[in-house]
């Protein structure tokens, strides 16, 4: 089948050849089908004029204006018709030229091929020309020494100083700021509460100047570098310490970072 595009047809072929031998006056002869238009009738050999020497019209019987002559030869030849709008090509498909109207796998065709126009045959991809006719982008460079300017937008996450006291409190509240001062008159026995949920990380600084002799108890749930917490900062005295956690609080870690600190 050279030239045929599409998919095969059922049975694999384009045409079916039947042949009859004819008793005396017979004048119908019933084929295995054909489509209606597509058939040729042939007796003895001499091609018919389908309405005027034979009818076709219900795809299946043939039948003579004139009856024919005993052991005549009448042979049905139906082509089965096909089209290539469509369809769906499997294998290795070759097309001389192929003229697209629409979209290819959601692609428009006539729009990229216009970018593709721009470029010439073995086109350096590294030459601004050919890039930027591609419509493509080039000389993208890393900057090693970024700077920030304008409004920088977190995507959510809080990048932020608040610096609050607590006067001769106890309580730390997180949710409240990440710098905090402290100036307890009697002992205190701190509470860090309202950390952030499992998964985010927070830490804040506690800077505490007693305004007496004080012995700090700290939360239990302070696991302090070195495995002991320092010393309570004297009267008058100040002492900053860091804390963070990444487990909604059920362990600080703990650090001494400035003794003493004018």
């Amino acid at each position: 089948m050279s030239g045929y595009i599409g998919p095969s047809p059922v049975p694999q072929a384009v045409m079916h050849d039947e042949v009859f031998t004819a008793t005396s006056a017979q004048t119908t002869f019933a084929t295995a089908g054909y489509t209606v238009g597509y058939i040729q009738v042939y007796q003895n050999g001499v091609l018919l004029t389908n309405t005027s020497d034979y009818t076709a019209t219900n795809g299946s019987d043939v039948v003579l204006g004139t009856g024919a002559t005993t052991s005549d030869i009448i042979r049905a030849i139906s082509f089965v018709p096909f089209q290539a709008v469509d369809q769906t090509f499997t294998g290795t498909t070759t097309v001389d030229v192929l003229v697209v109207s629409g979209t290819v796998d959601g692609r428009d065709v006539a729009t990229d091929g216009t970018k593709l126009d721009g470029i010439e045959a073995l086109a350096d991809v590294t030459d601004a020309a050919n890039v930027s006719a591609a419509g493509g982008l080039l000389n993208i460079v890393e900057d090693t020494t970024p700077q920030l300017g304008g409004v920088l937008d977190p995507n959510g996450f809080s990048i932020n100083e608040e610096h609050v006291s607590i006067g001769t409190g106890v309580t730390v509240d997180c949710a409240a700021g990440n710098v905090v001062e402290s100036a307890p008159s009697a002992s205190p026995t701190y509470v860090f509460s309202t950390p952030p949920t499992t998964g985010t990380a927070f830490g804040f600084t506690l800077e505490i100047t007693p305004s007496a002799t004080v012995t700090i108890t700290w939360p239990a749930s302070v696991d302090w570098a070195g495995g002991a917490a320092p010393a309570s900062p004297a009267s008058g005295v100040k002492d900053i310490y860091a804390f963070f956690t990444h487990d909604a609080g059920t362990t600080w870690f703990g650090f001494l970072v400035g003794a003493a600190m004018a």
